[in-house]
Order: structure tokens, then sequence, then C-alpha cells
């Protein structure tokens, strides 16, 4: 009877999902996406460019970017 070998380490194979990126690091690329949008719409002035929603955004946006490395 053949048998098959399975490889001891199979469980911590990561699942890619885009490229090199595994699940965990895509949502932490996308937490910028909705910061920035509750940012903008709910910092006054309501749904327009401020120079201070930038400053608030960024910081958030080098963090996660950080983070997903």
């Amino acid at each position: 009877m053949k048998q098959a070998i399975i490889p001891a380490q199979i469980t911590t194979v990561e699942d890619k999902i885009v490229g090199n990126l595994n699940l965990t690091q895509i949502l932490i690329l996308m937490i910028p996406i909705f910061w920035a949008g509750l940012t903008y719409i709910l910092l006054t002035p309501t749904l327009s460019f401020a120079w201070y929603k930038l400053v608030i955004f960024v910081p958030v946006l080098i963090a996660s970017f950080l983070l997903s490395l």
C-alpha cells in the first residue's frame, strides 16, 4: 500500500491573498482608509478639506504602513 508523506510543519504556512500580503497585513493597510474617511466626514468643516485633517491622518497612515511590514 502506498503512503503519502505529510510535512510536519504544514500548519505554519501562511495564506497569501495579494502578492506577498496575508489577511492581517491587508487589514492593517485598510485602517488609514477608514480613518481618513471618518476624519473627513466627522470633523468640521464637514466634507471639505482642512489642513488639520491631513495632520491627523498622516501619522496613522505611516504607522499602519510600518506595522504591515
